[in-house]
């Protein structure tokens, strides 16, 4: 069972405090950790097949001032496919269209090979997730292609999306996070496995009580009150936040810090 975290606010931040509240439950998922964020259009991943609580990488992030940005996220991995390796370790990545998409996912898909696998992105690894991933930018690809071929411009639209997560998550459990730099997706699984939820932060700033660290912060201190955001975790990562479960089976996309589908 892994976990997730990521943020899509309406200026740069960085992860410092929940970052570190979130690693310190790394205790319960050993098998790696990773965390990426976009300086520009191009993404910047660190990631290691270890304990991030024990890694001094994952501690200096939590205080380096360029992790900044609109978009990140953050993944803590306990391996139930495929072993313990840099290759298996979330976030994943992959060009499309002239963009770097970044995903992690949280669950188990069984069975799931001889559907998702295809010839246009393949693995790296030998995970489910990156199978998923792979199977994702494929599905994404060839619509856009029909699309062109039928005189439509643009993109697929946000209910594609959607209905792509809705194809795999019938093979297990499937929470996945995704993002292109631009916009933030965010799937849930149907059945609501190992839940995954959002907080809306603005001003005024309060005090936030991280639950895993057992300490407060002043977020009136730290934060411009201009700034505004959500954060998604797949367990509330603080008490007495308005932490609230996105619905299940549905696919929620974030821009600027607001949900947009």
């Amino acid at each position: 069972m892994c976990e997730l975290l990521a943020f899509n606010f309406n200026q740069p931040v960085t992860p410092r405090f929940t970052f570190d509240n979130f690693i310190q439950r790394s205790n319960f998922h050993p098998h790696g950790w990773g965390l990426a964020w976009f300086p520009d259009n191009t993404a910047q991943i660190i990631k290691e097949a270890n304990l991030a609580a024990h890694s001094e990488m994952a501690n200096f992030l939590v205080n380096y001032p360029m992790s900044k940005s609109e978009i990140i996220m953050g993944h803590i991995r306990f391996g139930n496919v495929g072993g313990v390796s840099h290759a298996n370790t979330h976030p994943f990545t992959r060009t499309l269209w002239g963009k770097q998409w970044v995903f992690m996912h949280n669950g188990t898909l069984r069975n799931a090979e001889s559907t998702l696998k295809n010839n246009s992105f393949k693995p790296l690894g030998k995970t489910d997730s990156e199978l998923a991933f792979c199977y994702l930018l494929k599905r994404l690809k060839d619509e856009k292609r029909s699309m062109r071929q039928n005189g439509q411009r643009g993109y697929p639209s946000f209910e594609f999306f959607e209905s792509v997560m809705q194809e795999i998550n019938p093979f297990g459990n499937f929470n996945a996070i995704f993002s292109d730099g631009e916009y933030l997706y965010v799937y849930r699984d149907t059945r609501g496995y190992n839940g995954l939820n959002y907080l809306e932060r603005q001003a005024p700033f309060n005090f936030a009580e991280y639950r895993d660290m057992e300490w407060s912060v002043d977020l009136s201190l730290e934060k411009d009150p201009s700034i505004s955001g959500v954060i998604i975790s797949s367990h509330p990562q603080t008490e007495h936040e308005n932490w609230l479960p996105l619905q299940p089976g549905m696919l929620h996309v974030f821009k600027g810090g607001i949900k947009v589908f």
